[in-house]
């Protein structure tokens, strides 16, 4: 729990600081707008650094006209970085043990050009114990509208939570847990809200896990569980 405390207080911190980014912009006569920090104007050429640090010098002849937003904050759209808070279920049949088990996740992004995203994540989870999802994902946005659908897939593992020495203390057994893999594919629909963007989406997810049981004078069993579910999630991105 100190850990993931420590979790939330980074991720506050950041996005507070990360909302009060500003932008200024430079309307070109061939149509272009070229977004931000103005470093120098003079009568002749107006000199301007792009968020990858990047750094344009352009005539007056080509500059229709220039905006210092300096009390305008950035939005979604224009940054490099970002973090996204997700929580929802993990549905089964109504045969599956635990039917809807609770999933939390936090991710971190790297927006390459407004349509592909590249991230990775993790989080808790509770499939009969608790584990930590570990992984990587990749994002895509199929429209830049204000509301737009999304496909992403994620790949990596699950890391069992608990201490597997005297788990189960029990005169009948004693069980041992492990993680393993998972994976999932799946869409979505994003709202953008200007510095940040709320979003639900809907995913077919694969994991593996397993466990030994020594029962009482006998040796160490294996079973391995292989869960299927429908992971539907409610997140905000900043």
């Amino acid at each position: 729990m100190k850990k993931l405390s420590s979790v939330i207080i980074l991720l506050s911190l950041f996005l507070a600081v990360n909302a009060q980014k500003t932008r200024d912009a430079l309307y070109l006569r061939n149509g272009s707008i070229i977004f931000g920090h103005l470093i120098e104007i003079s009568d002749d050429s107006y000199k301007i650094r792009t968020r990858d640090g990047s750094i344009f010098v352009y005539q007056e002849s080509d500059v229709e006209k220039f905006v210092m937003h300096e009390a305008e904050k950035a939005t979604v759209y224009d940054k490099v970085f970002g973090i996204g808070l997700e929580s929802g279920f993990l549905i089964g049949t109504q045969e599956s043990e635990y039917i809807a088990p609770f999933s939390f996740m936090v991710t971190g992004s790297i927006n390459i050009n407004n349509i592909h995203s590249l991230g990775a994540g993790t989080g808790v989870e509770f499939l009969g114990v608790s584990y930590s999802p570990l992984f990587l994902q990749y994002k895509v946005i199929l429209s830049q509208s204000a509301v737009a659908p999304f496909i992403f897939a994620r790949a990596g593992g699950l890391v069992y939570m608990g201490k597997n020495e005297d788990e189960n203390p029990s005169y009948y057994y004693n069980r041992d847990y492990y993680g393993g893999f998972m994976g999932n594919i799946g869409t979505g629909i994003r709202w953008n809200k200007g510095t940040h963007e709320m979003y639900l989406s809907f995913a077919y997810r694969y994991s593996r896990t397993s466990y030994t049981q020594e029962e009482a004078y006998s040796t160490p069993v294996e079973y391995k569980l292989n869960w299927r579910r429908l992971e539907v999630k409610f997140g905000i991105h900043f």
